[in-house]
């Protein structure tokens, strides 16, 4: 107990006082900060010197160890996504935005990289020890001092570590937050003799330029990339015009991109069946982008996410069938799938071109995100294995993947899967190529970089639906978070991947998302600018995606609004170097233009009156009108809404705010007020945030479902006022990253105000 006490006496005398590394004196500090659900498990840490090192020792508790994620197998990779740990260093507290990060799995994996706001290649050097036990692991880190960059005659430094526990998604930290600068703690490192260790200068690292001369044989339609290279735009283009309140519409965006001198721009098209108002929207936004020159791709979505559909699922090679969001995925090998989901969504398009006698398209992603990882045992794609190896036997599905490693073919079978799935796709490629020469592309391409042996269904499709002339895009997101930055040699190492698959040069785009959420690295506007820029220097092209970070008192609007000026000299820079030969898009003559006038003018007339046709309510919604009923010492003021296909709701987009206006009648009379909001979060309740402010009063923040429930608030008198009164609703999904642009929203289903008088 003594020892106990003098333990903690210590760790709570280090955390609340000015912090010491002492050499051959280890510090222990205790990694409480929790993000995330479930029961805390013990972290803790150790760091001390010997003078020319700093060392760090986490010692993990881990309950379900055989759970532990621990897939990255080389330096450099996303080690993050395993069970890992991080050391933040920053020896030179005063210099902003400038600090180091390490990352180690439990395979002794290292990430290492160097944050300024200049992009710089760093070794950190380290050494690292790892050990796996039966209640957690340990990770050791031996850091050379020597190859950080420091000032000798400054010993505070700000220090901070974490732990990423993958079992049950779980986020760990000393102090403050992952890449929060400013809320780590400071250390003292006067006892270690700094000014005897040479510091690491971090020279910029050498940036060598793709030879775009290497895509000689593509077609004569796709000659533009040559001279332009591929200056892509995606992300958060949600609503038109529906909530006259909203900070900005697609048309806004649009007028950026197309002033920031990107030349090519990524819309959602999903089928008109689905969502006829939403099919209005894309083809209204595709035209406008037309108006300015943009190349247009049409984002399809995420085709095997599907809620009916009779088609051969995906067996896992469990036997079971794979699921995500609950819902069962289709075999890659169903060609009533594709026919479906992909050649007929781009057949509406065509025809829709044809009918119209309008260009509106020149090729379309596919987002394949839920089918990553894993091989598929279905019976539509197993049994045409055996029958082409000449094998009759019906084998049960939980015992197919035995089977195979037993007759020692399951390595073939991943060759199969591959050439099969591109056999299959060839066809479905050659009959749209009949109707009209357009680009494919796909999203996501990493599991090459993390995981080849998954990558068979991503190489296949490059395979089945790209040609020499007519090269697949690929969307790689391995510099997502990092940029290039963390990952120089990235975007040589992919194209030659893709070039060795696919015996001829593909185009292999990188991407950066340049506005993130707290638990990620956020750019600053002119580091983002910079990123994309060498990105774009490197391969023959690379998307530019902005999702939102749901900052207080700010919408997705204006929180992107610092960094158009930088993307636009990232693009002005690489045409001055003379990378590319051409800038500014070609826009449509006046005939042409007014031609796209006139059909906008017709799809929005469509548009409003299927909304009408499918909800009841007018397209155009802003504010219901208050019913108020009086019982007794009672007064009920309620606002129902409604919204599209009968939701009777009105939809809070992802990083936009909804206002709604409230009069109070006897109001001088009101001795208590409470105010119930009713509604529900349709995808990852526990991730998502609802932000209700009553007059700029932020009221607490209270879980919601997936199914309608409603939160209630008691609101002191001095928040109201008797005449317009705002409730405003902001909405932020906050977990579900890659989803958080194309669908999610808040369904806002009542307001109503139960005043005692």
């Amino acid at each position: 107990m003594k020892k106990f006490l003098i333990i903690f006496f210590l760790i709570s005398f280090f955390i609340n006082a000015q912090l010491k590394i002492k050499i051959n004196s280890p510090l222990i500090l205790n990694l409480t900060k929790k993000q995330g659900e479930g029961e805390p498990v013990e972290t803790k840490a150790k760091i001390y010197s010997d003078g020319e090192s700093l060392y760090f020792i986490f010692d993990c508790k881990e309950p379900n160890i055989k759970d532990i994620k621990c897939e990255k197998k080389e330096n450099d990779t996303e080690i993050w996504n395993d069970d890992s740990v991080e050391i933040f260093i920053k020896p030179e507290i005063d210099k902003k935005g400038e600090y180091f990060q390490i990352i180690v799995n439990t395979l002794g994996k290292i990430y290492d990289k160097f944050l300024s706001p200049s992009i710089a290649e760093w070794n950190s050097k380290c050494e690292v020890k790892t050990d796996i036990k039966n209640d957690g692991y340990v990770i050791e880190v031996k850091l050379p001092i020597s190859s950080l960059k420091f000032n000798p005659e400054k010993n505070k430094w700000k220090i901070n570590l974490c732990r990423n526990r993958k079992t049950v998604l779980q986020y760990y930290t000393f102090c403050g937050w992952y890449h929060k600068e400013e809320e780590w703690e400071e250390f003292d490192l006067s006892e270690i003799k700094l000014s005897e260790i040479k510091p690491n200068p971090i020279f910029p690292i050498s940036v060598y330029t793709y030879d775009i001369n290497k895509l000689m044989d593509i077609s004569k339609k796709l000659n533009w990339i040559k001279e332009e290279r591929i200056r892509g735009y995606c992300g958060w283009l949600t609503n038109i015009e529906r909530r006259p309140e909203y900070k900005h519409n697609i048309y806004q965006v649009i007028d950026k991109i197309d002033e920031c001198k990107f030349n090519l721009i990524v819309l959602r098209y999903y089928p008109y069946k689905k969502s006829p108002s939403l099919n209005g929207e894309s083809l209204l936004a595709m035209l406008y982008a037309k108006k300015k020159g943009l190349k247009v791709c049409a984002h399809l979505g995420y085709i095997g996410n599907i809620e009916t559909g009779e088609y051969n699922w995906w067996i896992d090679e469990n036997g079971d069938i794979r699921s995500y969001w609950s819902r069962n995925l289709p075999s890659l090998f169903d060609e009533n799938f594709w026919e479906d989901r992909f050649y007929k969504v781009i057949k509406e398009l065509i025809d829709f071109e044809k009918k119209e006698n309008i260009d509106i398209f020149d090729g379309v992603m596919i987002d394949l995100e839920p089918y990553r990882g894993g091989i598929d045992f279905s019976d539509i794609v197993f049994y045409e294995f055996l029958k082409r190896r000449g094998i009759d036997e019906k084998v049960d599905l939980k015992k197919r993947k035995i089977f195979l490693l037993k007759k020692k073919l399951l390595d073939e079978y991943k060759i199969f899967l591959e050439d099969y799935l591109a056999e299959i796709l060839s066809k479905f490629r050659d009959k749209i190529h009949k109707e009209k020469e357009i680009f494919f592309a796909l999203y996501p391409f990493n599991d090459w970089y993390i995981k080849p042996e998954d990558s068979w269904w991503q190489v296949g499709i490059c395979k089945g639906l790209g040609k020499k002339e007519i090269p697949f895009f690929v969307w790689d997101d391995n510099c997502y978070w990092t940029g290039f930055t963390g990952n120089q040699k990235l975007p040589e190492k992919g194209q030659k991947f893709l070039r060795e698959k696919l015996g001829y040069e593909g185009i292999f785009l990188t991407s950066i998302d340049y506005i993130t959420y707290p638990r990620y690295p956020q750019y600053s506007p002119e580091k983002a600018g910079e990123e994309y820029y060498y990105l774009l220097r490197t391969g023959p092209g690379a998307w530019l995606y902005g999702e939102n970070n749901p900052e207080r008192g700010k919408n997705i609007w204006e929180n992107h609004l610092p960094y158009w000026e930088y993307f636009k000299k990232a693009n002005e820079k690489i045409y001055e170097e003379g990378i590319i030969k051409k800038i500014e898009n070609e826009r449509p003559d006046k005939n042409y233009i007014l031609k796209i006038d006139k059909l906008m003018e017709k799809i929005k007339e469509r548009t409003k009156n299927d909304w009408l046709k499918n909800s009841g309510v007018p397209y155009y919604i802003s504010d219901p009108e208050c019913k108020i009923e009086t019982k007794e010492n009672k007064m009920i003021i309620e606002k129902k809404l409604n919204g599209y296909e009968k939701l009777e709701c009105d939809l809070v987009y992802n990083g936009t705010k909804a206002e709604y206006k409230f009069d109070i009648p006897n109001f001088s009379k009101i001795k208590k007020l409470n105010i119930e909001i009713e509604g529900k979060m349709p995808f990852n309740p526990e991730g998502g945030i609802l932000i209700v402010k009553i007059n700029g009063i932020e009221m607490e923040r209270k879980k919601w479902e997936k199914e309608y429930i409603k939160n209630r608030w008691e609101i002191p008198i001095s928040y109201i006022k008797k005449e317009g009164n705002i409730i405003e609703i902001s909405y932020f999904e906050r977990e579900n990253v890659f989803e958080t642009i194309y669908d999610t929203n808040f369904y806002l289903k009542s307001i109503k105000m139960e005043a005692e008088i």
